[in-house]
């Protein structure tokens, strides 16, 4: 299941059941995502990733057994039921972090590339692509094994948690 696609221009499709949200690299998805999912496993806690839309913002609850996913459209005289989408969505916990850990590492070099920034030289932005793939890429390695000690509690536990 791909969860999100390949970074393009600034923009990834994020989707988790029906509905596709284009994020913008207004949020640092790869590294803001790739945190909190490591924080959950290491908690074995749930938690919460988020993305802006442009306009609106999407935000996923990723719980032991489901995600609940939230999108406020962010008009300005608040949150209506018009306004706002949810869906809940039967990925359990480590599901969605095998999600995240794939699709990025599949594209880890069009995700250092994900922030836009200007430099005077190449070698700038080289040193920058090289510097955000190493961050990506410690994550990724620490998710990894989260991933595979956390593999049997879930599939022992599925029904108690």
């Amino acid at each position: 299941m791909e969860m999100l696609s390949k970074p393009s221009a600034g923009w990834t499709d994020f989707r988790l059941g029906k509905t596709v949200y284009g994020l913008s690299y207004s949020t640092a998805v790869p590294l803001n995502w790739l945190e909190q999912a490591i924080h959950g496993l290491e908690t074995l806690m749930p938690f919460t990733v988020y993305g802006f839309c442009e306009p609106g913002a999407v935000f996923c609850l990723v719980g032991y057994r489901k995600c609940y996913i939230i999108f406020d459209r962010e008009e300005e005289e608040g949150l209506s039921p018009d306004d706002a989408h949810f869906e809940t969505v039967d990925v359990n916990m480590l599901d969605f972090c095998k999600s995240l850990y794939t699709d990025i590492n599949q594209n880890i070099d069009a995700w250092s590339q994900w922030s836009p920034a200007f430099f005077e030289s190449p070698e700038e932005y080289h040193l920058l692509h090289l510097e955000e793939k190493k961050k990506l890429q410690m994550r990724l390695d620490r998710l990894e094994i989260l991933i595979n000690e956390n593999t049997s509690f879930f599939s022992t536990n599925s029904t108690s948690i």
